[in-house]
C-alpha cells in the first residue's frame, strides 16, 4: 500500500529534505533575526530597566501585572517558537493557501511581539 503523502524528498537516494517549499523563507529568517536581536538587547540593557516590568496587562491591576525584567524577552521567544512551528507545519502540508496563511499569521504575531517588547521597554526603561 502506497502512502498518499511523503514527508521527505529523496535526494541521491537518501531522505534528506522535508517535502514542500516554504513561502517567504527570507522573511522568516529576517523575523527570527530581529526577535533574537531584541532578546539580546533586553539582556544587554538590563541595567536600564527596573527590576520588575508590567508585562501581564490582562491580569488585575497591581503586582499581578509585574514580572521580572528577564521575562521581557518572553514575547519574542514565543514568536520565534511560533515561526518555527508554523514553518515545520508548512513544510509538511501541500496546500499553498494554508502555507501562506500560516506564515503570514506567524509574521503578524512576530510584529505584535516586537511592538509589545519595544513599547514596554520604552515605557519603563531609563533611556
Amino acid at each position: 500500500m502506497k502512502s498518499k503523502t511523503k514527508l521527505f524528498k529523496k535526494i541521491d537516494g537518501k531522505d534528506l529534505v522535508l517535502n514542500g517549499s516554504i513561502p517567504f523563507l527570507k522573511l522568516i529568517f529576517i523575523f527570527v533575526a530581529i526577535n533574537l536581536s531584541l532578546i539580546a538587547l533586553v539582556f544587554l540593557l538590563k541595567d536600564r530597566l527596573p527590576p520588575e516590568i508590567p508585562l501581564f496587562y490582562g491580569m488585575p491591576w497591581g503586582e499581578n501585572q509585574l514580572a521580572p525584567q528577564y521575562l521581557l524577552s518572553l514575547p519574542c521567544a514565543l514568536s520565534i517558537t511560533i515561526l518555527l512551528l508554523n514553518s515545520i507545519i508548512v513544510s509538511i502540508i501541500e496546500d499553498v493557501y494554508w502555507k501562506k496563511v500560516l506564515i503570514v499569521s506567524a509574521f503578524a504575531i512576530s510584529i505584535l511581539s516586537i511592538i509589545t517588547t519595544v513599547k514596554i521597554a520604552l515605557l519603563v526603561g531609563n533611556f
